[in-house]
Order: structure tokens, then C-alpha cells, then sequence
């Protein structure tokens, strides 16, 4: 009796140009509804055209889980990423694979470890003290913790004074983001990958000339750490290597982590009766700890990281994960062939009902031991999974903490009434106007 052959896999829109921007820009304006509605139409496998790029989107925590711990290697993220970012992030951490990512991470892992993580300490909490006395009563939230992040980034990951040379990292890095969702994808020039590829260029160029130095004479930072690395002989980084990895370490130490803080930020000011538990937890830590902060201290503000947990449920930085397919596979009864694009999808996950009763609601006790011990392990991914995923994250929530420790003990953040800004999803989650809000002194 002959095999039947798999179903083939239901398409959202239909080929050409037009079909792909149509599709992009009703993603652009709601990609959870867009997302949803596909689900409810044709289950957890879907082909789309976006970005003049068609790609198959596996739906749900277990499309999550084959996909992420990918034990038969046959979901490549470099073949995922390249598409998008390969212009101006190329072989990053997250876009390598098998042998060359495992033996990377070990290297660049050294910088996170708990010795140097608590050296990065002292000076991150100063770092943001010194910053929020300068912070007005009302503003753009948004503009001033990308500011606030983008220099802790230059002093904690990088070892750049502030400044000038700063500031044009910064600038840099900014226009090589926004490069990666650019509609047109080829660098026309004046376009967004135009300008994105000669922002890389120099960002590379500053960095690249920096190595030396660092080999030399290494300072407390985590560019210096990953240049004096070495392997099981001896081995550095080769200098091109460390360049693309920090590059993309910047990534999760500035955009990612100012997107989070001000999902927090808005979530605390709309639920105030959590912001006050929150800052009751941060005052019984700050008596007890007598001021000093240690990586173990932090961990006794359990509030404060189920607050940070539900928000990146709500709204993770990153949307959505790439790969490319190095053979067929089959998922939900579809077989998904060699060559294809494949995405699954963070926040569509993050809000199924069947995975978090009431989705929209802010809640954080979600994130008691309790619960997140019933779950499905891959319902819940702001930092990815598998062997992909952040290295950064413990760095990422350090340094949360730290603001959060810093901004509640002094100020209340206050929201006008029924006040909740559009949001803009890519290429990082945030507020369309910045948010707006007061920060009351206490």
C-alpha cells in the first residue's frame, strides 16, 4: 500500500510583490492579531510572504521546542538570520552553527561568569544613579533608557569612555538595526541597507583597532574579557570573530534591554498596586543588604523578576526567531522541505490562551515556581532557547534589577488615565510616541 504524502502546507497570500507588501504592512500594524488569526484559520503550520521573503511560521510551544533545541541540526540559524540581518550583523553568535557556535559561545561565556558579572556591578548601578538624578519629572521614557543603556553599554560591554566615540557606536549600531527590516533588500544607495552596511563598516573599522590594546592592557569589560579568551590550546578569538560576536552583544545589552524596561516601566505605571509591591520588596532589600549588591542579593527580589518575566511575556523584544532548513522535517502532519525558511514565533505563543488564561491581563504571579513549573517549557522564550539561547540574559536582568532598584526607591511612575500608546513591533518592540509618563519624586 503506497505512503500517503503529507498535506500540503496552507499558504496565507499568494505570490508577487504586491501579495508580500500587503501582508507587511497589516503584520507591521498588529503581527499578534495577524499571527492569531492565522492560527485560527489553519493551525500551527502556514506559509507567508513578508519582507519580499516567503517563510513557513510554525505556530505554538511544541513548533517552539523542535525548532529550538534542533536535535538532528536540521534548523540552521545562519541560514535563518543571514537573510535578514547577514548584511550588517554577519556571523553573530545567534547566526553560527554546530561546532563553530558551541566552541564561540564557551569563549565569549567567560565574560558572564560570576566573577567578572559581579565586577560589572558596581559600576552599572553608579552608572545609572548618576543618570536618573538628570532625569526630568515628565518625559519620553523610551529615547531616555535607549540613551541610559546605550552609554552603560559602551562602559560595561565595551570599555569606552563616554563620549564622542561613544556616541558615534551608538549611532552606528542604531542605523545597522534598523537596516535589518528595511522593505527594499538590496543597498540601493541612501536606502536602509545602504546605510545600515556602511554603518557596520565603521563599527568595524572602531573596533577592530581597539583589540590590540585590549590584549595589551584589559580593563574591566566584557570586550576586554572575550579579546584575552582562550581555548582548551591557547587559542584567541580571531580578531574578526570578536568584532561580529560584540556587535551583536551590543544588541542585547542596549535595544533588547530598553525595550524590556520600558514594557515595565508602562506595566507598572497602569497597575500601580504592583509598582508599590515591587518597591516594598526593593526596600526590605536595600535594609537588609545594607546597600551592597551582589549577584546573590539580587536574586532575593522575586517580585521584581516575576514583574520583568510577565512583561517580556507580554511584550518580547524580539517577535519572532528565524531559521533555514538543511533537510525535510515533519511537523502536525506537514512535511517541511530542505531549503525552506522557517520562523517561530515568541509572541503569538506568549499570548495562546490555552497557555495563559486571560492573555492580555497583566499578572504577574504567572511566575510563581508553582506555575512556571505546570507549563510547557517553551511557552515562555524572550531569550530564545536550546543552544541559541541569550548568553546575555543573566547580564539582561542584572541590569533591570539594578534600574528598577535605583528609579522606585526615588521616583513613581504615573501614567495619564486610559493612556496606552501604539506599539511599534520591529525590529525591536516599543511605544510608537516613546511613552509618555511622570515620574513623581518620593
Amino acid at each position: 500500500m503506497a505512503k500517503s504524502m503529507p498535506p500540503l502546507i496552507p499558504r496565507a497570500n499568494g505570490e508577487g510583490i504586491l501579495s508580500s507588501l500587503k501582508m507587511t504592512r497589516a503584520y507591521l500594524r498588529d503581527p499578534p492579531g495577524v499571527m492569531q488569526r492565522l492560527y485560527e484559520r489553519h493551525g500551527p503550520v502556514v506559509e507567508i510572504g513578508l519582507f519580499g521573503m516567503r517563510a513557513i511560521v510554525l505556530l505554538g510551544p511544541d513548533a517552539n521546542e523542535l525548532v529550538l533545541l534542533n536535535r538532528d541540526g536540521a534548523f540552521s540559524s545562519e541560514l535563518g538570520w543571514d537573510p535578514v540581518i547577514g548584511s550588517t550583523f554577519p556571523r553573530g553568535l545567534i547566526s553560527i552553527d554546530d561546532g563553530h557556535h558551541r566552541d564561540h559561545r564557551r569563549l565569549i561565556g567567560a565574560a558572564f561568569k560570576a566573577e567578572p558579572m559581579q565586577a560589572y556591578l558596581d559600576g552599572m548601578r553608579a552608572g545609572i544613579g548618576r543618570d536618573l538624578e538628570n532625569w526630568p519629572l515628565a518625559l519620553a521614557f523610551y529615547p531616555e533608557i535607549k540613551r541610559l543603556t546605550l552609554d552603560l553599554a559602551a562602559q560595561c560591554l565595551l570599555g569606552l569612555p563616554l563620549g564622542t566615540r561613544a556616541t558615534q557606536v551608538g549611532r552606528d549600531f542604531i542605523t545597522m538595526l534598523g537596516a535589518s527590516t528595511a522593505l527594499i533588500r538590496r543597498p540601493i544607495i541612501g536606502g536602509g541597507l545602504w546605510r545600515g552596511m556602511r554603518a557596520r563598516r565603521r563599527l568595524h573599522r572602531t573596533l577592530l583597532a581597539e583589540i590590540p590594546q585590549r590584549r595589551r592592557s584589559p580593563g574591566p569589560d566584557i570586550f576586554s574579557a572575550i579579546c584575552i579568551a582562550v581555548d582548551e590550546h591557547g587559542a584567541h578569538l580571531g580578531e574578526e570573530a570578536i568584532v561580529d560576536h560584540m556587535s551583536l552583544l551590543l544588541m542585547a545589552a542596549h535595544d533588547t534591554t530598553s525595550s524590556a524596561l520600558t514594557s515595565v516601566a508602562f506595566l507598572l505605571g497602569r497597575h500601580p498596586e504592583w509598582q508599590e509591591r515591587v518597591r516594598a520588596e526593593l526596600r526590605v532589600w536595600t535594609r537588609d543588604n545594607r546597600g551592597r549588591v551582589t549577584l546573590a542579593s539580587l536574586r532575593q527580589l522575586e517580585l521584581c523578576e516575576m514583574v520583568i518575566s510577565e512583561a517580556l511575556r507580554l511584550m518580547p523584544p524580539v517577535p519572532s526567531l528565524p531559521r533555514g532548513l538543511t533537510r525535510d522535517v515533519e511537523f502536525a502532519g506537514h512535511r517541511l522541505p530542505k531549503g525552506a525558511s522557517v520562523g517561530i514565533h515568541i509572541l503569538h505563543t506568549h499570548r495562546m490562551e490555552e497557555l495563559w488564561p486571560d492573555p492580555e491581563r497583566f499578572d504577574p504571579m504567572r511566575f510563581t515556581a508553582e506555575e512556571v513549573r505546570r507549563r510547557h517549557r517553551y511557552a515562555w522564550l524572550p531569550f530564545g532557547g536550546g543552544a541559541h539561547m541569550c548568553l546575555g540574559l543573566h547580564f539582561a536582568t542584572v541590569q533591570m534589577k539594578l534600574f528598577l532598584a535605583e528609579l522606585l526607591g526615588h521616583r513613581r511612575i504615573v501614567l495619564r488615565e486610559n493612556y496606552s500608546p501604539e506599539m511599534l513591533w520591529l525590529p525591536i518592540a516599543h511605544p510608537k510616541d516613546g511613552l509618555n509618563l511622570l515620574l513623581e519624586k518620593i
